[in-house]
């Protein structure tokens, strides 16, 4: 939340905000716009909201930052409202824009997952298709050993197979995520 509040909040995004909305005129005449910026800053409150949550890994009950409150203090409510409603939609602007980035970042890592295990699926079939042609003949007391390292093999290559199909599902539905989210503006 804090790096959301921190890239929503820029120098350049307040202070066209500021311009916009033709904020802090008599400030603006006799101090600079970094001053200015500033104190918008300092009239913009946000508050985080916790709440007692259980902790899955430990299972003891801990607080957790579940939410924030956005305001801004202007003397005109109708001001602070429209300014307020500004400030929210830089925050829901950049958190669209954060969701974008994971959801790209899980896709690439799970297009490189199912790429490694792919080739380490095929490594296996190379392995499983070698074995069975050197132990064509092998002697009746082998059989149990070989037909349990092949089914070993077969069970690895059926394991790899499944976990590159979730990846694929995985793939397809972060993409269909992508899709859905607006282009930045």
């Amino acid at each position: 939340i804090q790096m959301l509040i921190q890239r929503a909040m820029t120098f350049s995004k307040l202070s066209e905000i500021i311009k916009k909305n033709d904020l802090y005129a008599d400030l603006r005449e006799s101090d600079s716009l970094e001053r200015v910026v500033d104190k918008m800053r300092k009239d913009i409150e946000h508050k985080m909201i916790s709440a007692d949550v259980v902790d899955p890994r430990s299972g003891q009950p801990v607080e957790a930052t579940i939410a924030f409150s956005i305001s801004y203090v202007n003397r005109d409510a109708i001001v602070a409202q429209k300014v307020a409603n500004e400030i929210v939609s830089l925050f829901l602007e950049e958190n669209l824009r954060n969701r974008a980035e994971l959801a790209e970042q899980a896709e690439t890592f799970l297009s490189e997952e199912m790429k490694r295990l792919e080739f380490r699926a095929s490594e296996l079939e190379a392995k499983l298709a070698d074995f069975k042609e050197r132990n064509l003949s092998s002697l009746p007391e082998q059989t149990t050993m070989n037909v349990g390292m092949i089914e070993r093999v077969e069970r690895e290559h059926d394991e790899i197979s499944r976990q590159i199909q979730n990846l694929e599902e995985r793939a397809v539905y972060l993409q269909s995520q992508l899709a859905q989210v607006e282009p930045y503006q």
